[in-house]
């Protein structure tokens, strides 16, 4: 079972992602921005993160920037997830340190197999 922290600043998104993560059997965190999300990272040391682009106070680029900074986040894998980005933008994500991007509305089925396969590269 892995721990994963999904950080959305819509709760019903939050509880979306909840479900599905623990139909996969995983243990799912929630945090609702990256500020907060970044001491939840720092305290449980999450096998996966899964965050939103576009949140107050801490959006998902900076999130990417200061994950990466620390010692255990420098190999997490983390999934973008956004309904605005650009081509261009998401580039910038994956080049930032984001493992994948996924667009909003996430459907079901492709954010399992997203989940699975980061945890089968990382492990």
């Amino acid at each position: 079972m892995a721990k994963i922290l999904i950080v959305d600043d819509e709760l019903t998104i939050r509880d979306y992602l909840s479900i599905v993560v623990s139909e996969l059997g995983h243990q799912p965190l929630c945090a609702e921005n990256g500020k907060i999300g970044l001491e939840m990272v720092k305290k449980e040391n999450p096998d996966l993160v899964i965050s939103d682009m576009v949140m107050p106070i801490m959006g998902g680029r900076e999130f990417i920037e200061n994950v990466r900074k620390l010692p255990q986040g420098d190999k997490m894998p983390i999934i973008i997830t956004s309904g605005f980005a650009k081509i261009g933008e998401v580039s910038s994500l994956l080049e930032m340190g984001a493992t994948y991007f996924l667009k909003k509305p996430v459907e079901k089925k492709e954010l399992q197999e997203y989940i699975n396969k980061a945890l089968n590269e990382f492990s």
